[in-house]
This record gives C-alpha cells, sequence and structure tokens, in this order.
C-alpha cells in the first residue's frame, strides 16, 4: 500500500493542455474530412465494419427518438386503407423511377400533379 501512495500519477499521466489539444486536433481533422467530403459514405459504395456500425447506430437511435409519439393505426391492415393509399405510392415510384427521356414536369409536385 505505501508504493501506492508515493506513486506520482501526474509525472506519467498526459497535461490537460496537451489532451485538449489532442482532441482539438482529432475533432478539426474530422471535421474537415466531413466537410471536404473525403470519405465515400455513399449508400453504393462498401464500407468497413466501424463505419458501418456508427451509421447503424444513427440510424436506429434517430428512428428511436422520432418515433416513440406515433401510434400505430388500428385498422392499418384494412383493404380500404391499402386502396386508398395505392395511388399515391404508384405516382411517386413513377416519378422516383422515371427514365431520363420522359417528361419530367410534374416531378416533385407529389399527389397535386
Amino acid at each position: 500500500m505505501e508504493r501506492f501512495r508515493t506513486f506520482d500519477f501526474r509525472k506519467h499521466m498526459p497535461s490537460v493542455t496537451f489532451t485538449l489539444l489532442a482532441v482539438a486536433l482529432i475533432a478539426g481533422a474530422g471535421a474537415i474530412t466531413v466537410y471536404l467530403g473525403l470519405y465515400n459514405i455513399a449508400a453504393d459504395a462498401p464500407h468497413n465494419r466501424l463505419t458501418y456500425s456508427v451509421i447503424e447506430t444513427f440510424r436506429e437511435k434517430s428512428i428511436a427518438a422520432r418515433s416513440g409519439s406515433i401510434a400505430v393505426p388500428a385498422d392499418l391492415a384494412a383493404p380500404a386503407r391499402l386502396v386508398q393509399r395505392f395511388g399515391t405510392f404508384g405516382c411517386g415510384a413513377i416519378l422516383d423511377h422515371q427514365a431520363w427521356h420522359q417528361d419530367d414536369r410534374h416531378a416533385g409536385l407529389g399527389e397535386n400533379a
């Protein structure tokens, strides 16, 4: 026990200034990487495990934080509800997957087109 009382932690730990500068440098490098788009975050680009884990965590936490107050309708699977919303889905799918040569005058107007 006596040996631990005389142990000087300050001698073996980095200073507060050094720690703050190191954290600022790492945060700055991360910010520059994000701002300049140096990392390809595209959905069709393969990611390493760490990147995939971070993206997955962001997604899960974001959904959990925003979906708590959403109530599932009791008649969600009712045929009338499905038929009612099918037209909107079809219109959206056509706009999303429209060929380059098709008329795009109504693109982005949603149901009001």
